[in-house]
């Protein structure tokens, strides 16, 4: 069984999600997710706070997505 987190989304409403893949690419961290109410995962990336806590943030540069869900799609086909 995978383990479920929670998180607030900005309008405060709590949302239950589970970690499907985590993976480096970029000299970043990047997260698939897939939250209990939506059926596709969604791509990620992994930052940390000051007190090296880490939490997830939408990736907004279109080109860093493109080229990072490439990556990820070629790492699910050499699994």
């Amino acid at each position: 069984m995978e383990e479920k987190y929670a998180f607030i989304d900005e309008n405060g409403k709590e949302h239950n999600f589970e970690i499907i893949h985590l993976f480096e690419a970029k000299d970043n961290e990047y997260a698939v997710v897939r939250p209990e109410d939506i059926e596709e995962g969604l791509l990620l990336r992994l930052e940390y706070d000051k007190n090296g806590e880490g939490f997830l943030i939408e990736i907004e540069d279109e080109n860093e997505f493109n080229e990072v869900s490439e990556i990820y799609m070629q790492i699910i086909d050499e699994e």
